[in-house]
């Protein structure tokens, strides 16, 4: 079976150093899957290790997160914590990493989800705005209430 293919990489802040070595990927199958590129390096040698590397978190299957594939993701400007991601579902998700152990959902849920008029295609954030590419010639811009944790509610057209 053939790995789902990579629309889009991302790595948290430069700042949030601790985390710096994480790599998420937006997948054709709709997941978001995040590696640790600081765990387990001693088990292999610095040519193979991309291929034997298996992803410390999954997020999201069909029935709960992406329904398409996952085109874009960035890392949000205060936390390598949370991810939010954009696909061609026309959906765009947040994500929270190391809550899904405790809750017991294995990372399949977003913790917020927003419906976009078309397929997206790339999203950026900047402060208290997110820029949003779809299908067509225009980006939409939101506005988002600034905060280092955006939870539920927290984006508004």
């Amino acid at each position: 079976m053939n790995p789902p293919m990579i629309h889009g990489l991302a790595t948290p802040p430069s700042a949030d150093c601790p985390a710096a070595q994480l790599v998420a990927a937006a997948c054709g199958d709709g997941t978001i899957t995040i590696w640790d590129l600081d765990k387990d390096l001693s088990c292999c040698n610095k040519r193979t290790r991309a291929r034997q590397r298996r992803p410390e978190h999954v997020l999201g299957d069909h029935t709960h997160g992406h329904r398409a594939a996952a085109t874009c993701l960035t890392f949000t400007d205060g936390s390598a914590r949370q991810i939010l991601s954009g696909g061609n579902d026309r959906q765009l998700h947040l994500w929270q990493l190391g809550s899904s152990a405790a809750s017991g959902d294995n990372g399949h849920c977003p913790i917020a989800s927003w419906q976009h008029s078309r397929k997206i295609n790339a999203l950026a954030l900047s402060g208290c705005q997110m820029y949003v590419a779809d299908t067509s010639k225009l980006v939409s811009i939101y506005g988002i209430e600034c905060a280092r944790s955006y939870s539920i509610g927290d984006i508004v057209p």
